[in-house]
């Protein structure tokens, strides 16, 4: 079949609201992008200080798309291996100028051990991404799992596994035929290859026409910012640290908290900007990039909020890192990171 990324990502930005993909707060998931603009501005227009950026408080130093959660039900994505808690939907504003990478997240929550026994909700996903300026393999395709440490789980590492395609081929019939072709390159990627097949198929395939839910998409969550004990708030992090992008995904437990994992990207190449020179870091030689990340376990349901969750996250993580800890030893060849 012919496969186009703007046919599938259109078809899943219209079933947002059916019956098979209703909206949803057991998966509430906060993005947050670098604003390099701002932060630039204002490193240049007041001295430096202790924090490597410095600013003055009158623009936030990243902007937080808006996002819409919704469980997939339909019954042919159904998978008990690799969806043990079901699969959901996310995706970003409908402002274009927000959305122009057209991003989409498929998260399949995951259980993973905790250090001290027990175990809690992560927030692995599948990641599309168009990005215009890669000619060859503009859809961006990744796979992220976050990994704690054996020690101190609430700390760890996400796995970014990319796995880039082109927006336009000729996708096999069946998952066997997918998984025989060359479109899949990395071992952890193919792994997961029936269900890969199925994102990418299931638009190109007629479906009963959905019926629309008579609710209105849920809105932003508006409440008053919080006030931690962090020693380093969440905005002065994006001054303190090599920040480019952070996803906090939190996903409900049966007894009505949430597990919330906090996934950072550490750099974006952005040679058009001074801040860009002093955050140009390297990802790993590896397929399997590393990024920082963390965990919070049993959060009320009334501290899932960005405000609650920024202090939490300054606090028990952001405070106690430095710029050097994302630095790579190794020699590394430079990539984009969406």
């Amino acid at each position: 079949m012919d496969f186009t990324y703007g046919h599938m990502y259109n078809w899943y930005k219209a079933a947002i609201g059916t019956d098979a993909f209703p909206i949803t707060d057991d998966v509430k998931v906060f993005v947050y992008e670098a604003n390099y603009q701002a932060i630039d501005r204002q490193r240049r227009s007041r001295p430096r200080s202790g924090l490597r950026y410095d600013r003055d408080g009158s623009t936030r130093p990243f902007t937080r798309p808006g996002i819409v959660v919704t469980r997939v039900l339909d019954e042919s994505f159904a998978d008990p291996v690799m969806y043990p808690h079901g699969l959901y939907l996310v995706t970003e504003s409908e402002d274009k100028r927000v959305d122009r990478k057209r991003r989409m997240y498929f998260v399949f929550p995951f259980e993973k051990r905790k250090a001290a026994g027990g175990v809690f909700m992560a927030g692995d996903h599948f990641t599309f991404c168009m990005d215009s300026n890669d000619k060859k393999t503009p859809l961006h395709f990744h796979l992220t799992v976050y990994v704690p440490d054996l020690v101190q789980s609430e700390l760890g590492r996400a796995l970014h596994i990319n796995d880039y395609l082109p927006s336009a081929f000729t996708l096999p019939m069946t998952p066997d035929a997918f998984l025989a072709g060359p479109l899949l390159k990395e071992n952890t990627v193919r792994a997961r290859g029936s269900v890969i097949h199925k994102l990418l198929a299931h638009p190109f395939t007629p479906q009963p026409q959905p019926q629309q839910q008579g609710g209105a998409r849920r809105r932003r969550n508006k409440a008053p910012r919080a006030r931690g004990p962090a020693r380093r708030s969440f905005d002065d992090a994006w001054y303190a640290l090599p920040l480019h992008r952070v996803i906090m995904m939190a996903v409900a437990r049966a007894d009505g908290t949430y597990d919330v994992t906090m996934i950072i990207h550490d750099r974006a190449k952005r040679k058009a900007l001074s801040l860009a020179t002093a955050s140009r870091l390297h990802g790993g030689a590896s397929p399997d990039k590393g990024r920082h990340g963390c965990a919070l376990y049993g959060v009320p349901r009334d501290r899932v909020t960005p405000a609650a969750l920024e202090d939490e996250f300054a606090r028990v993580y952001l405070s106690h890192v430095m710029w050097e800890s994302f630095k790579v030893n190794l020699q590394h060849d430079e990539y984009e990171d969406f």
